[in-house]
């Protein structure tokens, strides 16, 4: 029960978080880009520099040449960020402009959540009544028996069915 009072919590905080990102948009988008890409290419940064610190060479190789690409993309479309700002300014005037928009969005990811949750438990529930351990009481103790594999094609098609409802 921990876990899905841990997944309700996360999930509200997501859809408040949601709601402010609107109104933190709508208020200063220019400063918005600016600031994501350069947190962009410092926590890039950050990362090789971490990467060398731990010893890992390769990943310190790999996360400066993706460092390098970062740097030339926000070289690239730095002057562009007031035409990428007018254009988000513009969206969101249209969002503001269309509340049904956003209600329907916000129920639409309500339905999904529930939808994921009630997933979880039917996972849960197949790995019970298929799983690899039972539990049975003894009047010594209880003793957990384990057999050696589990029926795959139940998790498959409930790995099909998440994919096929979340795209």
């Amino acid at each position: 029960t921990g876990l899905i009072y841990a997944s309700l919590i996360t999930g509200f905080f997501s859809l408040l978080f949601s709601a402010l990102s609107l109104t933190v948009m709508s208020m200063c988008p220019k400063l918005l880009i600016q600031i994501s890409l350069i947190f962009s290419l410092i926590f890039s940064g950050l990362i090789v520099v971490a990467s060398f610190l731990y010893g890992n060479w390769i990943a310190g190789i790999f996360g400066i040449i993706f460092f390098a690409l970062s740097v030339c993309y926000a070289c690239m479309v730095w002057r562009r960020i007031p035409f990428a700002a007018a254009n988000l300014n513009t969206a969101l005037t249209g969002v503001k402009a269309n509340a049904g928009v956003v209600i329907v969005a916000y129920f639409i990811v309500i339905v999904g959540y529930a939808y994921a949750v009630l997933w979880m438990v039917a996972l849960v529930g197949v790995y019970d009544k298929e799983g690899l351990c039972n539990t049975v009481n003894t009047a010594d103790g209880t003793t957990t028996a384990c057999q050696g594999s589990l029926a795959w094609g139940y998790f498959f098609l409930l790995l099909l069915s998440m994919f096929w409802t979340q795209q």
